[in-house]
């Protein structure tokens, strides 16, 4: 979509305005490579090459026509029961710093065995899981009712509670500090360790356990930023999946993008 002021066309804004680690976008068929009938990469929009990939058949999600708002998104399977389907996809992604912004629009149902801590963001190092030391980060379902943000075996911060529908979620780490937010509501804030991550592989729609971590449902949009955001660009971020992905409804009253769509 885009709009015209005094001759010159502008775009709306998109997550290309911001310097983006990572940007998935399922509406988009050109980043979705199909192989064997299920989805074998989803490509990253951001420049940055980290192409979430599967090369297992049998672990692969399928890609879905007209899912949410008439837009396109992955399918994830696991579960429920533990002897059942597990599907993801991953990347070599590296990361060693403090500070990091994670976006996601799926839906989640919530559900037991296979998928009842559902990963919508697995980051671990070469030899650890993602939930049980300082160099890893889980967002993931299963906590409290609602998103959770996860680190060394200890709870960030989880949003409100939130099972079986559409949403999107901003989660960010900052040192010491760590928040979740829901559908653009106020973040739920708390702790973590001040080390640093130590980042060195990534999962969505699971951890590298399979065990009893993978998501059952759809997953839309992701983006995730080596760094922090500033309030006006997660209410943009926000704003901007709300209107593509027919989720304003979810907005709070005041959010300044309820009704506007934002723009540069």
């Amino acid at each position: 979509m885009s709009w015209i002021i005094t001759g010159e066309q502008k775009n709306n804004w998109t997550p290309a305005e911001i310097d983006t680690a990572l940007w998935l976008d399922a509406a988009d068929a050109s980043t979705v490579t199909i192989a064997d009938g299920a989805v074998s990469q989803w490509s990253d929009k951001s420049g940055n090459n980290h192409h979430y990939t599967q090369s297992t058949i049998a672990n692969r999600p399928t890609y879905e026509a007209a899912v949410q708002n008439g837009l396109n998104a992955i399918r994830i399977i696991n579960g429920p029961n533990s002897g059942s389907t597990r599907q993801w996809l991953e990347s070599a992604v590296t990361y060693s710093g403090t500070q990091i912004s994670l976006f996601t629009v799926h839906l989640n149902v919530v559900g037991s065995g296979a998928n009842v801590f559902g990963r919508l963001f697995s980051f671990a190092s070469a030899s650890q899981q993602d939930f049980n030391n300082t160099n890893g980060l889980a967002l993931l379902y299963g906590i409290g009712g609602g998103v959770t943000l996860y680190r060394n075996s200890s709870v960030i911060a989880t949003s409100a509670a939130i099972n079986n529908e559409w949403c999107f979620v901003c989660a960010d780490r900052n040192g010491t500090s760590g928040r979740v937010s829901l559908n653009g509501n106020t973040f739920v804030t708390g702790s973590t360790s001040s080390a640093s991550q130590g980042i060195t592989r990534a999962r969505i729609g699971n951890d590298f356990s399979t065990t009893d971590s993978g998501m059952f449902g759809y997953l839309a949009e992701k983006v995730v930023v080596f760094g922090t955001l500033s309030d006006a660009d997660w209410q943009r971020l926000q704003g901007y999946a709300a209107h593509k992905w027919g989720l304003t409804a979810n907005l709070p009253a005041d959010h300044p993008y309820k009704t506007a769509i934002p723009v540069p």
